[in-house]
């Protein structure tokens, strides 16, 4: 292949990659309705990464009650008072997802 037949594909690639950040950006809107808890009183938070399970369930313990935990230890589910999502934030997590949605089933939900 010679050096200019490489070049000649170069705006495809761009284009191409364009038009597959264009599509990520339309839903990340759609999925971040899709992600929020369908009972406000029951969620999960995402901690991060590099927190540990214990470090996860000691910033939540005055904050709700833990009904699970996601398959990583910075993700855990609990059941909390009306302020709940304002609360996680403030404690460190990331996101306030739905507890099916992060992969923790939580009993009672």
């Amino acid at each position: 292949m010679s050096r200019n037949s490489s070049r000649s594909h170069f705006p495809y690639i761009l284009w191409g990659l364009s038009i597959a950040s264009a599509v990520v950006i339309s839903l990340a809107p759609a999925l971040a309705v899709a992600a929020r808890p369908e009972q406000p009183f029951a969620v999960a938070a995402v901690f991060p990464p590099w927190w540990s399970r214990a470090r996860v369930e000691t910033a939540v313990a005055d904050i709700g009650v833990v009904t699970g935990h996601g398959r990583l230890g910075a993700v855990v589910s609990l059941t909390g008072g009306a302020d709940l999502e304002r609360q996680l934030k403030m404690a460190g997590a990331w996101a306030v997802l739905d507890p099916r949605l992060a992969g923790c089933n939580p009993s009672g939900v």
